[in-house]
């Protein structure tokens, strides 16, 4: 991709086109300005332009950053280190200012029985997935390797989507795809849900899982069919309504410090709960 100011029409802008002609191709714009620095721009309203028009739509959440500019921006030595702007993480830790420790990401999600058992949708979507080895944006990936469904962050929204429909028959390794730098939302064919909102470094965005979400599926005549992302679909709050089941998903494996046990439990070794005053079920 290509950021750079268009003098033409005095805003910055982001394009995929592969030329430097900033003003070519824009996905991406700010607001007016005069500043040759795209920093101070981060202060202005940006817009999405919609594919074929010229009309824009704010975008919401935006957070514009240079980089790290020292260690002490990534969280020094214990969580990683500051090279060419960019945080390099130790194992333990992820994420753009590696704030997200590994040890503590859920290894595993479940649908949490107190609201639904099972999703209320057009398929049968698997209720349980297993943390994948790697990210997308930055995120864990969660896979049910029995099905294929799979879920993952797709930059503003948690997806439930299966590896079989969501990406081309000629991509051979999906689940490699998506955790390259060049993957996009818009490659994905096939959506089955999608979660609420995550803001950026909002409290839900730093616990690093689809935990305690809510779920919602298309509205209007996508309802009925496989729905594509692409360049031509725009998706707003209203076309997205929520499930009727409330499913949720809890982490299911126990931890004394970040996911205890409810009721007086007693969280194992082997992450289960061993429960008492005949409690039953999973942690929260």
């Amino acid at each position: 991709g290509l950021v750079g100011y268009c003098s033409q029409k005095s805003i910055w802008t982001f394009s995929r086109n592969n030329n430097s002609d900033a003003c070519d191709g824009i996905e991406v714009q700010s607001g007016l300005t005069d500043s040759f620095n795209v920093l101070e721009s981060s202060l202005l309203n940006w817009y999405v332009r919609l594919p074929e028009s010229s009309q824009s739509i704010p975008m919401h959440d935006f957070y514009l950053s240079s980089g790290c500019r020292n260690n002490d921006d990534c969280g020094g030595e214990d969580r990683g280190m500051c090279s060419n702007n960019r945080c390099i993480c130790s194992p333990d830790y992820s994420g753009v200012r590696c704030v997200h420790r590994a040890s503590s990401t859920c290894a595993a999600l479940e649908l949490n029985e107190l609201f639904s058992i099972a999703f209320a949708s057009q398929r049968a979507i698997a209720s349980s997935y297993d943390l994948y080895p790697g990210e997308c944006y930055n995120r864990p990936i969660y896979l049910n390797q029995q099905t294929g469904d799979i879920i993952f962050f797709a930059g503003v929204h948690w997806l439930v989507t299966n590896v079989h429909y969501a990406f081309p028959a000629s991509e051979e390794h999906p689940l490699e795809r998506i955790q390259t730098s060049s993957f996009h939302a818009r490659d994905i064919k096939y959506v089955d849900l999608f979660s609420e909102r995550v803001i950026f470094r909002s409290a839900q965005d730093l616990r690093n899982s689809p935990v305690g979400l809510n779920w919602f599926e298309l509205s209007g005549p996508s309802r009925n069919s496989l729905f594509q992302l692409s360049d031509k679909a725009e998706i707003s709050p209203s076309d997205m309504v929520p499930l009727l089941s409330f499913p949720r998903f809890l982490c299911s494996v126990c931890n004394k410090l970040t996911n205890p046990c409810f009721y007086e439990g007693v969280c194992g070794s082997d992450g289960a709960c061993v429960c008492s005053h005949s409690a039953t079920g999973k942690p929260k």
